[in-house]
């Protein structure tokens, strides 16, 4: 049984505040004693850089000071993150801050919270960013590791498709080869049936292949195989047709909507 192990209570000195200001002419919270505690402090006065701040996880606690009044249009315009713990320091608790805009862990003050009382509210949500930022952890973890997984299916995927491609190629002139032919010839010939196509192949055997072998080599060999199958697949292409290495030294030709004369016509120009 998988058990959670409780993060350690981080020092001040390890937690980043976001201190929230409604522009008050009379700030609750002593910014200095803060600093002074030890917490690293920034503060946001502008609803459009706290929509971009909060959502940043660098901060653990977020402390908003409300304005004197209108606490409900206030809290309508800030969304505050649910995961970050939250302590209201002011005067009147928004009552009408809704489920979607609340978040999971709030601690409200005092209608006139002092130094002492703030610094002790967040000595309790210490515990809470700490579970926070560790939760935090695991699930940036947890998306890094999925991001390698979804990088290394893609690339077992590509790896898979390429050794299927090398699978009906011909080693030497990178042609289909005879197995695929096999493979594909029925389903050519079907498709030509079903919907009333002509369908033509030619099978071209290089003469006297053998004495050039074995005159001038297998390396002269190789390359007149492979300039063959390259002018094969330029011509071939042309009609939209489908070169495959049947043999040593003999090609196969289909051709898809071809006829017998035009194909004997094609043969005639190899």
């Amino acid at each position: 049984m998988q058990t959670f192990n409780y993060p350690d209570i981080p020092e001040p000195a390890e937690l980043t505040i976001l201190l929230v200001n409604s522009s008050q002419s009379d700030p609750i919270v002593n910014r200095q004693r803060l600093v002074d505690g030890g917490y690293r402090l920034i503060e946001c006065t502008d609803t459009v850089d706290f929509s971009s701040m909060a959502a940043e996880p660098k901060f653990d606690i977020i402390i908003v000071e409300p304005p004197e009044e209108n606490v409900a249009g206030f809290c309508s315009d800030y969304r505050f993150p649910d995961k970050t713990p939250l302590l209201w320091a002011g005067p009147e608790q928004p009552e009408l801050m809704s489920s979607e805009t609340r978040p999971e862990m709030v601690i409200f003050c005092s209608n006139k919270p002092d130094t002492q009382e703030i610094t002790s509210h967040l000595k309790s949500l210490q515990s809470f960013a700490a579970i926070h930022r560790s939760i935090r952890n695991q699930e940036q973890h947890i998306a890094n590791l999925e991001q390698k997984i979804e990088i290394l299916q893609k690339s077992t995927e590509e790896h898979i498709l390429y050794l299927d491609i090398l699978a009906m190629r011909d080693g030497l002139t990178g042609l289909f080869d005879r197995k695929h032919l096999n493979k594909v010839l029925p389903q050519k010939f079907s498709e030509a049936s079903v919907n009333n196509k002509e369908l033509s192949a030619i099978l071209i055997d290089l003469d006297y292949f053998y004495e050039i072998n074995k005159a001038a080599g297998t390396i002269y060999g190789d390359f007149v195989l492979n300039d063959f199958a390259a002018r094969l697949t330029t011509i071939i292409s042309q009609e939209r047709g489908s070169c495959f290495r049947f043999s040593g030294e003999t090609f196969f030709a289909l051709l898809p909507g071809t006829n017998t004369k035009q194909a004997l016509d094609l043969a005639e120009t190899l």
